[in-house]
């Protein structure tokens, strides 16, 4: 079993690392890290005067009550220290929208999450239905992520308004990724990102509907 020092020493390495500016990058490999990465990312975007934290997944999963189910599941840490990292995560998330920052997603299959989570009564839909104007959820038009052959990845200003870094999924059915603050990566995955966007359609935002209402 992990212990509390294994997962407290995972997240200062992951936070050093997202600090500063640095070509080297930090394994992502289960999914308790998953949301240690992302509190991570959270937090330190959280600090920026204006921050906007962009992501291109399949369902959102660390949002998804089915994924905190499979942290539940997993015994190789203990309840208490589950608790602590899916709690950590929820907080960093909520300071980050409390303080006026935005999360912009685009999502790969909206279909099956859109009906559980964002109209259900699951973490994100507490969140939507408080922060409706700071997220925006997007999905690709015809496949168009498969022309570009891009694979799952979150990006956040976590050095300066400019700098920051990137989470990209080396197996995105095992939540297997890599974390960098490598800046040719950072440019990279936000010009990924912003030509994704441009050939993306709204799934939910504060002008389409509202949860609990179809679109």
């Amino acid at each position: 079993m992990e212990t509390e020092f294994d997962i407290e020493a995972y997240y200062e390495q992951v936070n050093n690392l997202i600090s500063t500016p640095q070509d080297t990058w930090v394994e992502n490999c289960k999914s308790v890290m998953t949301l240690i990465v992302m509190r991570c990312l959270f937090e330190k975007a959280t600090e920026r005067a204006a921050a906007e934290i962009k992501l291109f997944c399949g369902k959102l999963s660390i949002f998804r009550t089915d994924f905190l189910k499979h942290l539940e599941n997993d015994t190789n840490y203990s309840q208490e220290h589950k608790e602590r990292v899916i709690t950590s995560f929820q907080r960093a998330v909520e300071a980050f929208l409390e303080r006026g920052h935005r999360l912009n997603a685009i999502i790969e299959t909206p279909a099956e999450w859109k009906k559980e989570e964002a109209q259900g009564d699951g973490y994100f839909a507490k969140l939507f239905a408080k922060y409706p104007s700071q997220i925006e959820l997007k999905t690709p038009r015809n496949n168009f992520n498969k022309l570009l052959g891009a694979t799952h990845f979150s990006i956040a200003p976590t050095i300066d308004d400019k700098q920051g870094a990137v989470r990209w999924e080396v197996d995105e059915s095992r939540y297997r990724a890599q974390v960098s603050s490598s800046q040719i990566l950072y440019s990279s995955y936000n010009e990924l990102f912003e030509t994704l966007k441009l050939y993306s359609v709204p799934i939910y935002n504060q002008r389409l509907c509202s949860v609990g209402k179809s679109c």
